[in-house]
């Protein structure tokens, strides 16, 4: 890869497998996620608090359609949604208001 003024950075981009998508994000508790994956493997789906723990798990998660999550018996605050698939791991920040 190259970098400022043409010198090559040694830092190569790498493409991931796995993208989420979540939406709406700000949310009054109710969220939908879409996991786009280029393998057939499953993965789970662990939603924390910023102290690191979880308020939300789900094992299987169903790649290419949108899933819905209801997370509004918990407070407001911000949230960290982990999707692991395999060895990959996607960490991704929500906002229940």
């Amino acid at each position: 890869m190259t970098g400022l003024c043409g010198q090559e950075t040694g830092i190569d981009k790498v493409e991931a497998e796995t993208s989420i998508s979540i939406f709406p994000n700000p949310s009054n508790g109710i969220f939908n996620y879409r996991v786009n994956a280029n393998s057939d493997r499953k993965g789970s789906l662990e939603i924390g608090n910023v102290t690191g723990n979880n308020v939300y798990m789900k094992s299987i998660v169903k790649q290419g359609i949108v899933n819905e999550i209801d997370l509004t018996g918990i407070p407001s605050g911000i949230y960290f949604m982990n999707y692991r698939n395999g060895e990959e791991l996607i960490i991704e920040r929500i906002l229940v208001q």
